[in-house]
């Protein structure tokens, strides 16, 4: 939602685009692993890069088309904005959750970013229907 505020922000500010806030959210207990967090293999790092590799290019995708929708009319692409992101706000919890689960939750966890993921691509799709994403 930080993000979404970010740029709703920009929007409103007649100074230009504002830059995201690529802010990584903070665990209610200030940023401490649990022993089961800390003891998960390598693979559940590998997997959180790989995520947050992928956030980092939905997020500069909707930047684009946020740049490109300002020199249109903005009225038109209002809806299918606010709907990228609410779908951005899911796929970024589910990466949170990522972070943040204990070991014996991580399969729920990626099921969840993956499904969040993969609505964030469909409504890309419907925003965006000549640039697909797969």
């Amino acid at each position: 939602m930080r993000i979404a505020t970010s740029i709703l922000l920009g929007l409103l500010l007649p100074i230009g685009a504002a830059p995201f806030a690529c802010a990584q959210p903070v665990p209610p207990d200030g940023g401490t692993q649990t022993a089961a967090n800390a003891a998960v293999p390598g693979r559940r790092d590998t997997y959180i890069r790989k995520s947050e590799e992928e956030l980092d290019d939905w997020q500069a995708r909707l930047l684009r088309f946020d740049e490109e929708t300002k020199a249109a009319a903005r009225k038109d692409g209002a809806a299918s904005w606010a709907d990228l992101l609410a779908a951005l706000d899911g796929a970024e919890a589910g990466a949170y959750k990522l972070q943040t689960v204990a070991a014996d939750g991580l399969d729920d966890a990626k099921a969840s970013y993956e499904k969040a993921i993969s609505e964030l691509a469909d409504t890309w799709e419907k925003a965006r229907p000549d640039d697909r994403r797969r």
